[in-house]
């Protein structure tokens, strides 16, 4: 039996984080242990290398043919839920062309809308809900059992190895020459200790777990060699265990293996000597999501790892003078929706984080499929491309998702919760906020002390400027926001001259003046 995993396209003009995809990889790896023939087809990265593939109205044809040559028995998809229409359509046309074909999707989306999967799209035979692994392992029987159940639970894979990657079903070369950083998706183990309402991970791994780690070390020194440099462990939490993540640490640093990585960090765990150790042994850049900030939106997301901006500075300076640069994440909901008045207070936490060093992410409320805040939402989701269109860095044909004008509950890149014209409005001042927040933190917040011109005032001159920013070709918003921003922000500090210089030395670092 021939398996041929696919990942579909995501990336568009920043190619910083394309990488192997880590999940087929572990699957293939389980399916050629069981004695199936493997292979992957990664859409992602041939979208840059084949120009056919980036053309919106010739990607299906080609993409289609281009799988269809692979001659395999089954084809599964995985996606990361904005291009899971992707997969759902590929898997279609290789079901027309080749009705003998099984075709399986799973992933974090699909588990969580396995049953309507099923039920309203046909030509899908599988959805794998969690872990995939056994479910590989275990296909050949599946398949010949002809087996009527179609929505398969997963399980974790026990002694699955994470040092035996096969890379010799991808050409290394292709990737290091699409992203020079020469990026490797890794993990140490799955799953996180938080059960956070607007996350999927809870229902997906129930829990999390830790891998070896002289495997883990292994497995990272034969990417070393294989030319890999920067490594992102992309397990949620990689401090689920802070003891066991001080022990890697410990172990690594001893290794001497010269790769640079980065991970998820809950920040309630970021104490002096994680920070410490990780520095040593080589990570650089750390993601935290503080997301909840306000009485109300600590509620419902039922997270509160931060309540005080003096201790969020801290631990930033901290990381920052170990040479570990955070980024922090802000959850921002709608202003009609619950915690949307929120929004000034998160603000000031997130000027707060960027002016003590750290990057920071303004992320607009997702409805994850059968997460707690989806299934606490009372409203019917309605069609809407605008945040894919507006927010997300991804080809046009991930923009375009056909099977949600039927379907937007199951959808929800593409889809509102709230009315339209409150949502465009919500998006639209959040992507101008990202970009003055990130500009001009020093100068916002003088503002903000100073003349009581909070960020949100500032983002919505900036949009009476701009007009429309889907008006604005995607490559050439954020230089747009940025003009906007200093004809705004240069008006408001012509009334207080100990703001001009401030305002000066930030515009200079972004902007090149005649």
């Amino acid at each position: 039996m021939k398996i041929e995993f696919v990942n579909p396209p995501r990336t568009f003009i920043d190619r910083s984080e394309i990488a192997p995809p880590l999940g087929l990889l572990r699957l293939a790896e389980v399916g050629r242990c069981a004695g199936s023939s493997v292979d992957i087809s990664d859409l992602n990265l041939l979208f840059h290398l084949d120009e056919r593939l980036a053309v919106s109205d010739h990607f299906y044809i080609y993409a289609t043919d281009f799988l269809l040559n692979k001659k395999a028995d089954v084809y599964c998809f995985t996606s990361m839920a904005v291009d899971s229409h992707i997969a759902l359509h590929l898997a279609r046309l290789l079901k027309k062309e080749r009705p003998e074909v099984v075709t399986v999707v799973g992933g974090t989306h699909f588990s969580s809308i396995a049953d309507p999967v099923i039920d309203r799209f046909p030509w899908i035979d599988f959805v794998v809900i969690g872990e995939g692994e056994n479910f590989v392992r275990d296909l050949p029987k599946l398949i010949s059992e002809n087996r009527s159940a179609k929505v398969v639970k997963g399980s974790p894979l026990i002694g699955g190895s994470t040092g035996d990657l096969p890379f010799d079903l991808l050409d290394l070369n292709q990737y290091f020459a699409v992203n020079p950083n020469r990026c490797l998706d890794f993990e140490s183990g799955r799953g996180c200790r938080f059960k956070c309402a607007f996350c999927y991970s809870p229902q997906h791994y129930n829990g999390f777990r830790n891998f070896s780690i002289d495997r883990t070390i292994a497995g990272l020194e034969r990417a070393h060699n294989l030319g890999f440099r920067n490594v992102f462990f992309v397990e949620d939490n990689f401090l689920n265990d802070p003891a066991r993540a001080l022990d890697f640490c410990k172990e690594f640093e001893r290794s001497r293996c010269d790769l640079s990585w980065q991970a998820y960090v809950t920040f309630p765990q970021l104490n002096s000597e994680i920070i410490s150790w990780m520095a040593r042994a080589g990570c650089s850049a750390v993601f935290a999501g503080i997301d909840a900030v306000g009485t109300e939106s600590r509620r419902i997301h039922k997270k509160s790892f931060v309540r005080d901006t003096s201790v969020l500075e801290c631990r930033i300076r901290e990381c920052v003078d170990n040479g570990i640069i955070p980024t922090c994440a802000f959850l921002l909901s709608p202003p009609s929706y619950p915690g949307g008045s929120d929004m000034d207070e998160t603000l000031h936490f997130a000027l707060a984080a960027r002016n003590a060093g750290a990057k920071v992410r303004l992320n607009t409320l997702t409805l994850y499929n059968r997460t707690g805040t989806y299934l606490a939402n009372t409203s019917v989701p309605e069609y809407d491309e605008f945040k894919v269109r507006l927010t997300l860095d991804v080809p046009e044909v991930v923009e375009e998702n056909f099977y949600a004008l039927e379907n937007p509950e199951l959808f929800p890149f593409h889809s509102r919760y709230v009315d339209g014209d409150v949502w465009h409005d919500f998006i639209s001042l959040t992507h101008c906020l990202y970009t003055v927040v990130d500009a001009f933190p020093e100068t916002l917040w003088q503002l903000w002390a100073g003349q009581g011109v909070s960020p949100t005032e500032i983002a919505r001159k900036m949009l009476d400027n701009t007009g429309s920013l889907l008006d604005i070709p995607k490559s050439a918003r954020r230089d747009a926001e940025m003009l906007a921003a200093v004809e705004v922000l240069e008006s408001l500090a012509t009334r207080e001259k100990q703001l001009q210089p401030v305002l000066e030395l930030e515009s200079s670092r972004f902007l090149v003046f005649n």
